[in-house]
Protein backbone atom coordinates (compact mmCIF):
# COMPACT_ATOMS: atom_id res chain seq x y z
CA UNK A 1 0.00 0.00 0.00
CA UNK A 2 2.61 2.59 1.27
CA UNK A 3 4.59 1.55 -2.38
CA UNK A 4 1.22 2.38 -4.41
CA UNK A 5 0.82 5.64 -2.39
CA UNK A 6 4.40 6.52 -3.36
CA UNK A 7 4.09 5.94 -6.93
CA UNK A 8 0.88 7.69 -6.90
CA UNK A 9 2.36 10.67 -5.45
CA UNK A 10 5.33 10.65 -7.96
CA UNK A 11 2.85 10.77 -10.28
CA UNK A 12 0.77 13.60 -9.05
CA UNK A 13 4.04 15.54 -8.80
CA UNK A 14 4.82 15.01 -12.58
CA UNK A 15 1.61 15.64 -14.00
CA UNK A 16 1.69 19.10 -11.69
CA UNK A 17 5.03 19.98 -13.03
CA UNK A 18 3.87 19.28 -16.34
CA UNK A 19 0.57 21.51 -15.79
CA UNK A 20 2.32 24.44 -14.82
CA UNK A 21 5.22 24.24 -17.93
CA UNK A 22 2.06 24.03 -20.08
CA UNK A 23 0.14 27.10 -18.48
CA UNK A 24 3.27 29.57 -19.01
CA UNK A 25 3.39 28.31 -22.45
CA UNK A 26 -0.26 28.89 -22.95
CA UNK A 27 0.11 32.12 -21.59
CA UNK A 28 3.15 32.97 -23.52
CA UNK A 29 0.84 32.15 -26.80
CA UNK A 30 -1.86 33.80 -25.59
CA UNK A 31 0.49 37.35 -25.02
CA UNK A 32 1.90 36.64 -28.24
CA UNK A 33 -1.45 35.71 -30.20
CA UNK A 34 -1.00 32.66 -31.53
CA UNK A 35 -4.24 30.73 -31.56
CA UNK A 36 -2.85 27.75 -33.37
CA UNK A 37 -0.01 26.74 -30.57
CA UNK A 38 -2.33 28.09 -27.75
CA UNK A 39 -4.69 26.03 -28.62
CA UNK A 40 -2.53 22.95 -29.06
CA UNK A 41 -0.91 23.79 -25.60
CA UNK A 42 -4.43 23.53 -24.44
CA UNK A 43 -5.43 20.55 -25.58
CA UNK A 44 -2.29 18.89 -24.11
CA UNK A 45 -3.08 20.35 -20.53
CA UNK A 46 -6.70 18.88 -21.13
CA UNK A 47 -5.07 15.37 -21.81
CA UNK A 48 -2.72 15.58 -18.60
CA UNK A 49 -5.68 16.94 -16.09
CA UNK A 50 -8.10 14.48 -17.31
CA UNK A 51 -4.87 11.89 -15.85
CA UNK A 52 -5.68 13.08 -12.35
CA UNK A 53 -8.05 11.09 -10.27
CA UNK A 54 -10.37 13.99 -9.15
CA UNK A 55 -11.70 16.11 -11.59
CA UNK A 56 -11.91 20.12 -10.46
CA UNK A 57 -12.60 23.18 -11.95
CA UNK A 58 -9.33 23.46 -13.54
CA UNK A 59 -10.76 20.88 -16.17
CA UNK A 60 -13.65 22.94 -16.48
CA UNK A 61 -11.76 26.04 -17.29
CA UNK A 62 -9.49 24.27 -19.75
CA UNK A 63 -12.37 22.43 -21.27
CA UNK A 64 -14.67 25.68 -21.98
CA UNK A 65 -11.63 27.95 -23.48
CA UNK A 66 -10.82 25.02 -25.86
CA UNK A 67 -14.60 25.62 -26.90
CA UNK A 68 -14.01 29.35 -26.64
CA UNK A 69 -11.35 29.17 -28.72
CA UNK A 70 -13.08 27.24 -31.75
CA UNK A 71 -15.79 29.18 -31.15
CA UNK A 72 -14.81 32.72 -31.18
CA UNK A 73 -11.69 32.68 -32.86
CA UNK A 74 -11.69 29.44 -35.32
CA UNK A 75 -15.14 29.71 -35.63
CA UNK A 76 -15.46 25.87 -36.01
CA UNK A 77 -18.75 25.53 -33.85
CA UNK A 78 -19.64 22.19 -34.42
CA UNK A 79 -15.86 21.24 -32.58
CA UNK A 80 -16.79 24.05 -30.15
CA UNK A 81 -19.62 22.57 -29.24
CA UNK A 82 -18.08 19.38 -28.56
CA UNK A 83 -15.54 20.96 -25.60
CA UNK A 84 -18.84 22.81 -24.37
CA UNK A 85 -20.67 19.71 -23.70
CA UNK A 86 -17.51 18.19 -21.93
CA UNK A 87 -17.39 21.35 -19.73
CA UNK A 88 -21.42 20.75 -19.12
CA UNK A 89 -20.68 16.73 -18.52
CA UNK A 90 -17.37 17.93 -15.93
CA UNK A 91 -19.64 20.76 -13.88
CA UNK A 92 -22.18 17.88 -13.33
CA UNK A 93 -19.19 16.38 -11.55
CA UNK A 94 -17.58 18.79 -9.54
CA UNK A 95 -20.35 21.42 -8.91
CA UNK A 96 -22.77 19.28 -6.83
CA UNK A 97 -23.33 21.83 -3.70
CA UNK A 98 -25.77 25.16 -5.22
CA UNK A 99 -23.41 28.72 -5.58
CA UNK A 100 -22.89 31.35 -7.44
CA UNK A 101 -19.69 30.18 -9.40
CA UNK A 102 -21.81 26.67 -10.35
CA UNK A 103 -24.73 28.61 -11.75
CA UNK A 104 -22.55 31.13 -13.24
CA UNK A 105 -20.40 28.43 -15.02
CA UNK A 106 -23.50 26.48 -16.07
CA UNK A 107 -25.55 29.37 -17.44
CA UNK A 108 -22.71 30.31 -19.43
CA UNK A 109 -22.03 27.36 -21.20
CA UNK A 110 -25.28 26.15 -21.46
CA UNK A 111 -25.63 29.76 -23.55
CA UNK A 112 -22.46 29.32 -25.48
CA UNK A 113 -24.13 25.97 -26.51
CA UNK A 114 -27.25 27.58 -27.27
CA UNK A 115 -25.18 30.50 -29.24
CA UNK A 116 -23.11 27.66 -31.11
CA UNK A 117 -26.12 25.81 -32.60
CA UNK A 118 -28.26 29.26 -33.50
CA UNK A 119 -24.60 30.06 -35.66
CA UNK A 120 -24.86 26.55 -37.28
CA UNK A 121 -28.33 26.62 -38.41
CA UNK A 122 -29.65 24.27 -36.05
CA UNK A 123 -32.58 26.08 -34.05
CA UNK A 124 -34.24 23.61 -32.11
CA UNK A 125 -31.29 22.74 -30.27
CA UNK A 126 -30.25 26.36 -29.77
CA UNK A 127 -33.75 26.94 -28.76
CA UNK A 128 -33.81 23.71 -26.19
CA UNK A 129 -30.22 25.59 -24.80
CA UNK A 130 -31.61 28.62 -24.30
CA UNK A 131 -34.36 27.17 -22.42
CA UNK A 132 -32.15 25.21 -20.22
CA UNK A 133 -30.27 28.31 -19.93
CA UNK A 134 -32.58 30.24 -18.67
CA UNK A 135 -34.20 27.46 -16.76
CA UNK A 136 -30.69 26.79 -15.19
CA UNK A 137 -30.75 31.09 -14.57
CA UNK A 138 -34.16 30.69 -12.23
CA UNK A 139 -33.18 27.46 -10.43
CA UNK A 140 -30.37 29.70 -8.90
CA UNK A 141 -32.53 33.25 -8.06
CA UNK A 142 -34.79 30.60 -6.63
CA UNK A 143 -32.32 29.51 -4.13
CA UNK A 144 -30.86 32.64 -3.41
CA UNK A 145 -34.41 33.96 -2.77
CA UNK A 146 -34.74 30.88 -0.20
CA UNK A 147 -30.96 31.71 0.88
CA UNK A 148 -32.31 35.44 1.36
CA UNK A 149 -35.18 34.60 3.99
CA UNK A 150 -32.64 32.56 6.12
CA UNK A 151 -30.17 36.17 6.98
CA UNK A 152 -27.20 34.31 5.16
CA UNK A 153 -24.45 36.80 4.89
CA UNK A 154 -23.62 36.97 1.12
CA UNK A 155 -19.20 37.70 0.36
CA UNK A 156 -17.94 40.88 -1.97
CA UNK A 157 -17.25 38.20 -4.56
CA UNK A 158 -20.55 36.62 -4.62
CA UNK A 159 -22.68 39.46 -5.37
CA UNK A 160 -20.04 40.44 -8.04
CA UNK A 161 -20.50 37.27 -9.43
CA UNK A 162 -24.29 37.38 -9.06
CA UNK A 163 -23.92 40.75 -11.34
CA UNK A 164 -22.15 39.10 -13.94
CA UNK A 165 -24.93 36.39 -13.87
CA UNK A 166 -27.20 38.74 -14.74
CA UNK A 167 -25.24 40.33 -17.35
CA UNK A 168 -24.87 36.91 -19.09
CA UNK A 169 -28.59 36.05 -18.68
CA UNK A 170 -29.81 39.34 -19.89
CA UNK A 171 -27.86 38.32 -22.77
CA UNK A 172 -29.22 35.41 -23.10
CA UNK A 173 -32.57 36.15 -22.95
CA UNK A 174 -31.50 38.68 -25.83
CA UNK A 175 -30.01 36.36 -28.20
CA UNK A 176 -32.93 34.36 -26.86
CA UNK A 177 -35.31 36.72 -28.50
CA UNK A 178 -33.63 36.30 -31.99
CA UNK A 179 -34.35 33.11 -31.96
CA UNK A 180 -38.15 33.13 -31.09
CA UNK A 181 -38.01 35.92 -34.19
CA UNK A 182 -36.89 33.48 -36.78
CA UNK A 183 -40.11 31.01 -35.78
CA UNK A 184 -42.05 33.90 -35.46
CA UNK A 185 -43.13 33.72 -32.09
CA UNK A 186 -43.83 37.69 -31.78
CA UNK A 187 -45.66 37.80 -28.67
CA UNK A 188 -42.95 35.60 -26.83
CA UNK A 189 -39.61 37.32 -28.49
CA UNK A 190 -41.23 40.49 -26.96
CA UNK A 191 -41.61 39.18 -23.49
CA UNK A 192 -38.02 37.79 -23.66
CA UNK A 193 -36.70 40.89 -24.42
CA UNK A 194 -38.08 42.91 -21.68
CA UNK A 195 -36.70 40.21 -19.56
CA UNK A 196 -33.03 40.38 -21.17
CA UNK A 197 -33.10 44.87 -20.20
CA UNK A 198 -34.50 44.68 -16.41
CA UNK A 199 -31.67 41.64 -16.04
CA UNK A 200 -28.91 43.89 -17.75
CA UNK A 201 -30.15 47.25 -15.71
CA UNK A 202 -29.15 45.11 -12.43
CA UNK A 203 -26.37 43.66 -13.83
CA UNK A 204 -22.65 44.34 -14.19
CA UNK A 205 -22.81 45.68 -17.54
CA UNK A 206 -21.41 49.26 -17.99
CA UNK A 207 -22.90 51.79 -19.16
CA UNK A 208 -22.10 51.89 -22.72
CA UNK A 209 -22.74 47.95 -22.75
CA UNK A 210 -26.27 48.71 -21.24
CA UNK A 211 -27.27 51.88 -23.71
CA UNK A 212 -26.14 49.63 -26.48
CA UNK A 213 -28.31 46.88 -25.83
CA UNK A 214 -31.60 49.36 -24.60
CA UNK A 215 -30.89 50.66 -28.31
CA UNK A 216 -30.74 47.16 -29.92
CA UNK A 217 -34.36 46.28 -28.33
CA UNK A 218 -36.14 49.12 -28.85
CA UNK A 219 -35.00 49.13 -32.37
CA UNK A 220 -36.57 45.49 -32.46
CA UNK A 221 -39.41 46.62 -30.73
CA UNK A 222 -40.39 49.15 -33.31
CA UNK A 223 -39.85 46.23 -35.84
CA UNK A 224 -42.79 44.30 -34.19
CA UNK A 225 -45.04 47.04 -34.15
Amino acid sequence: MLQDESVRTTFNGELNSRVEELLELIEQSRDEGNTERELKQSLQLYDVLKQRKQQDADVFEVAFSIARIYDDQLEDRGTATIYYRDALAILEVISTVPSVEGAYMRVTTLGALAMCYENLGQSEDATDYFNDAISAYEEHCDQVSEVGSSEVDVSDSDISLLLNLNATAAMIHYHFAGNLLAQERWDEAKNVTKIALELAENSSMSTEELEELQHCVHELWLELE
